[in-house]
């Protein structure tokens, strides 16, 4: 059956864009020419650099610092770059040779490619004896033989340009790489060990002399997809034999970083399609008169992107669309048009490359692009009401009926009811479109209570994700059980390992600190050394499960600093040059107020997160102070026990503790105090200590004192 492009598709890019404007690049750098121009090539790098090809090497560039390096080796230009998964090599290719990078050092790593080589010496004279010969038999057995004497060929072609046929190169894990050869007659897949130099050939797949035509090898190595200009053809192989094709195709761009995608120019927009059975799954609309000219995967597909030009008026542009929705998110005009397929997010994703025809490189801060977007993403999420229990409650017998109202900007996929933190054993409970105009889609269920307390939410599946309901408790028969009795679990972050100001005490804090909670009966998860990405996913996952527990409780060591009257736990991979940078490199800790809302019953988070930060040295601090800031008001049912004073910084301490937690190690295992009374101690503990340098403080909103020892 034919792939066809949906006008129903259509219906995910309804735009949300601002009218186009020029936006000057956050930063341009000039490249230096070679003898002979070149087809300008991007990538970025896990090292937080975009790599370009300039001239006979590659300029590395941070788009964040605007620190950059060369790496030079290459006899002439640059035609291929592309990053391993693992992140730790480049690949490149000239029309001279192939060269592997180690992406820690900055050097080239020592590769065999002696076998590559003197494949394709013989490969190309054997298909030219073939040529010549035609039917002649006797000459085609001596072309075969040829492959026998490969050293001989070599030396008798040492001054070939043995790599110009080469379309396409990847390299996965452990240096094995693809390289698609286009040797006379067919295109070949060969599979090359940078290590070992052994080269095999996987694949012959159909020739194309038209340069044009782009071949792209999927990140996992399982695709290869190969567009033939003439036909409007992309066709696609899979583990070397050809498996579905795409039609339509006006030019190629690759594939997503996960493998699941493919993205194709057609008219008027981009599509994406499926690699493993050439289905359509998206369309992203261009206006009438664009074309698309690059596009871009983010790597962890939050956004793509894509490079217009008006066949026109000839004005160049750039659009951001969200991933999760296919919605248009931005347009903006750009001066120079983008050599084609010259467009890449940095790895952190918050920068995007382009390549342009005037032999530079400009770089876009995301973060500031999106700004005035109205949130893409929180939006998107489900958000839920409850109608039956509007509160807490005491159930009438062991069963309830559960009735919710479900906002959704998109379909509700799934709906999903946690009793006590576990899951009902039934899935794929669905919301239904409501006749009342007042709820969107209406949610109802008769559940199953056991005696006692039960903690009650739901999780709802849309196509921005999971979101959850408020936590409701429904009681059974009996007394109440209270939180000093109950269910408690903790989340205990230790950051020490930072590049600037790296500190001591932080690891130590928290082992010594999951110690003591442990023995005080909570569940403890505990972490170390957490970069932004490891940040966002471990309180995400905890605060998940938090739901139905009684007590919860979080303890960050580390860094933190306050921008703009906000406070923020810094992770250790943060690269902190200006207060800007602050907002989206750290994790803001209204972010951690807003994760806790809703779950357990009590919350009581302890920072000792105010010592001394290094990256404020070099700042122009106006609305900024040292340490954390004050918070205007703790969340319901919320405890947040501070270091030291707002605007102050706390000691990291002399001996194997920080200061602060010194003193919450010395009075945690004082039996039955109350959080109230623990923490008093603690505040007049560090007080004396530091002779009044260091007052903890804390702010709370408990509805009633939780004794945390026992």
């Amino acid at each position: 059956m034919k792939n066809r492009i949906l006008p129903a598709a259509l219906l995910l890019c309804a735009s949300f864009a601002h009218a186009q404007m020029e936006v000057a690049p956050e930063r341009t750098w000039t490249l230096e020419t070679g003898k002979e121009p070149a087809k300008g090539v991007v990538t970025y790098t896990a090292t937080g650099f975009i790599a370009t090809n300039e001239a006979n090497g590659i300029r590395l560039v941070n788009p964040q610092s605007g620190k950059n390096a060369k790496l030079s080796g290459h006899g002439n230009a640059v035609r291929l770059l592309v990053n391993s998964p693992d992140n730790k090599y480049l690949l490149s290719a000239s029309d001279e040779n192939i060269r592997l990078w180690d992406l820690v050092t900055l050097t080239d790593t020592e590769v065999k490619a002696d076998g590559l080589n003197e494949w394709l010496r013989t490969a190309a004279l054997a298909e030219d004896v073939k040529e010549i010969a035609g039917n002649n038999s006797k000459v085609g057995r001596i072309a075969g033989a040829l492959g026998k004497i490969s050293k001989e060929v070599g030396k008798r072609l040492s001054n070939e340009r043995t790599f110009a046929s080469i379309k396409a190169i990847n390299i996965a894990f452990g240096q094995n790489c693809l390289i698609g050869n286009n040797a006379k007659g067919r295109l070949q897949i060969l599979l090359w060990n940078a290590a070992s130099g052994i080269v095999d050939t996987l694949a012959s797949l159909p020739r194309t002399d038209n340069p044009d035509d782009l071949m792209f090898i999927s990140p996992n190595n399982e695709f290869i997809a190969h567009n033939y200009t003439e036909t409007a053809v992309t066709r696609i192989w899979l583990n070397g034999i050809e498996h579905t094709t795409v039609p339509y195709t006006n030019k190629l761009f690759g594939f997503s970083p996960d493998g699941k995608e493919l993205a194709t120019a057609v008219q008027g927009g981009i599509a994406l399609w499926d690699p493993a059975t050439g289905v359509n799954t998206r369309f992203l609309a261009a206006d009438p008169d664009q074309e698309a000219t690059a596009f871009t995967f983010h790597r962890l597909n939050r956004f793509y992107a894509g490079v217009f030009t008006n066949k026109t008026t000839g004005e160049n542009s750039i659009s951001l669309w969200d991933a999760t929705s296919g919605r248009k998110l931005r347009s903006f005009l750009i001066t120079n048009p983008v050599l084609d397929g010259n467009l890449c997010f940095n790895y952190e994703g918050n920068f995007l490359a382009c390549r342009m025809t005037n032999n530079t490189l400009a770089t876009w801060d995301v973060r500031k692009l999106l700004n005035e977007v109205p949130s893409f993403s929180e939006n998107l999420l489900a958000k839920v009401k409850w109608i039956s229990p509007t509160a807490n409650a005491t159930a009438p017998g062991n069963s309830f009926d559960l009735k919710a109202c479900i906002e959704s900007a998109t379909n509700v996929q799934d709906v999903r009811v946690f009793v006590n933190g576990t899951p009902l054993a039934e899935r794929g409970i669905q919301a239904v479109k409501a006749a009342d105009a007042a709820c969107e889609n209406s949610f109802s269920k008769t559940i199953q209570l056991q005696p006692g307390e039960n903690a009650v939410y739901l999780q709802i599946t849309n196509s921005a994700g999971n979101s959850y309901s408020e936590t409701r408790y429904l009681q059974v028969g009996g007394a109440k059980t209270t939180a000093t009795l109950g269910k408690r679990l903790a989340l205990v972050i230790g950051n020490a390992g930072y590049k600037q100001g790296p500190l001591r005490n932080p690891v130590n804090d928290a082992k010594d600190i999951a110690t003591a909670l442990k023995e005080q009966g909570f569940e403890v998860i505990q972490v170390e050394n957490l970069d932004r990405r490891k940040f966002q996913e471990t309180v995400r996952t905890f605060t998940t499960k938090l739901r139905g527990y009684d007590v919860g409780l979080v303890f960050y060591a580390g860094h933190g600093v306050q921008v703009q009257g906000k406070n923020y736990l810094i992770p250790v991979d943060a690269d902190l040059q200006t207060e800007a940078d602050v907002q989206f490199n750290c994790y803001a800790l209204d972010n951690l107020l807003a994760e806790l809302d809703g779950t357990a019953k009590a919350n009581i988070i302890i920072l000792d997160a105010c010592r001394n930060n290094p990256f404020e040295r070099g700042w122009k601090r106006s609305a900024t102070g040292s340490g954390l800031g004050m918070v205007g008001v703790a969340p319901k049912g919320t405890l947040i026990a501070f270091a030291t004073s707002p605007g102050s910084t706390a000691e990291d301490g002399q001996g194997k503790n920080g200061t602060y937690t010194g003193a919450l190690l010395q009075h945690i295992r004082t039996k039955g105090l109350s959080a109230f009374q623990l923490f008093s101690r603690v505040i007049g503990a560090v007080d004396e200590q530091t002779q009044g340098a260091q007052l903890p403080w804390m702010l709370s909103s408990l509805s009633s004192d939780i004794i945390l020892t026992r």
